[in-house]
């Protein structure tokens, strides 16, 4: 309120110099050489004085309802100052949550891909696990294979030897056995055939 007060005494401080010195700029209020007629001062005086009776007439009546004015703006921004600092907080609260939230994200992030790796690890172990075993089923399996192509080919081996054998032998006695020896082995055969 004090603040008001002195901006309107300095406005009329204001006014009333400047006033005085358009009066002594026109000469009105020193001697002047002329006689001129005193009307002209008389009036520009009058003037200023009705313009300073304005001039109080608006201070006396427009001075509580501009001080009315200057509190209510005052308090509106006042409180859209306040509303601004509370959405400000409720902002940083935000902000805070977030970052809190977006931690713990990252933990559990990483928690879950510990975790995943750790399963990862044990489908691994456990393909390779599976993989060993039809390995060795694998080898197994083609070991007994080989094995039976051997004896298979032993066996046909045998039977060839045995047949080159008997070939040879039954040249070899074709050449050695005569025609007797042939008819005693006959006559022995169908003796043990009688029996």
């Amino acid at each position: 309120m004090k603040i008001i007060c002195n901006i309107y005494k300095f406005i009329l401080v204001c006014i009333v110099v400047t006033a005085g010195y358009m009066l002594a700029s026109e000469g009105y209020l020193f001697a002047s050489e002329s006689g001129g007629s005193w009307r002209p001062a008389y009036d520009l005086i009058m003037r200023w004085v009705n313009f300073f009776i304005l001039i109080l007439l608006l201070i006396k009546f427009l001075k509580k309802p501009f001080a009315e004015f200057l509190n209510k703006s005052k308090k509106k921004v006042s409180d859209e100052l306040n509303e601004v600092v509370a959405a400000k907080e409720e902002l940083d609260k935000e902000i805070q949550t977030s970052y809190k939230i977006l931690r713990e994200s990252d933990v559990r992030s990483s928690k879950m891909r510990e975790r995943l790796v750790e399963q990862g690890e044990l489908k691994k172990r456990e393909i390779i696990k599976k993989a060993n075993a039809e390995a060795k089923f694998m080898i197994n399996s083609a070991k007994q294979k080989v094995d039976g192509y051997i004896i298979d080919a032993a066996e046909a081996l045998q039977k060839e030897i045995i047949d080159e054998a008997a070939a040879y032998a039954e040249k070899e006695l074709t050449k050695k056995i005569t025609e007797k020896d042939n008819e005693k082995l006959v006559e022995n055969f169908l003796e043990k055939a009688k029996k």
